[in-house]
C-alpha cells in the first residue's frame, strides 16, 4: 500500500467529499470508518474499493 503525505492527494479528497450525503448518493458510494463498522459492512456483501490506514493507530490496536 503506497503512503500518502499530502491531505491534497486525490483519494484522501474523493474519500472527504464521501462524507458529504449529496456526493455519496451522486456517486454510489459510501464511506465506512473504523475497523467494526468495516467488519459488519464485508459481512454484509459489501466489497471495499478503496482503504486508509494510519499506521499510528494500527499499532495501537491488536489484530482481531
Amino acid at each position: 500500500m503506497p503512503d500518502i503525505l499530502s491531505p491534497h492527494n486525490e483519494r484522501v479528497r474523493y474519500a472527504v467529499r464521501l462524507r458529504e450525503r449529496r456526493y455519496r448518493q451522486q456517486e454510489g458510494q459510501m464511506l465506512v470508518e473504523g475497523v467494526y463498522e468495516l467488519t459488519l459492512a464485508v459481512h454484509s456483501g459489501l466489497q471495499p474499493r478503496t482503504g486508509f490506514l494510519c499506521e499510528e493507530l494500527a499499532r495501537e490496536r491488536p489484530a482481531a
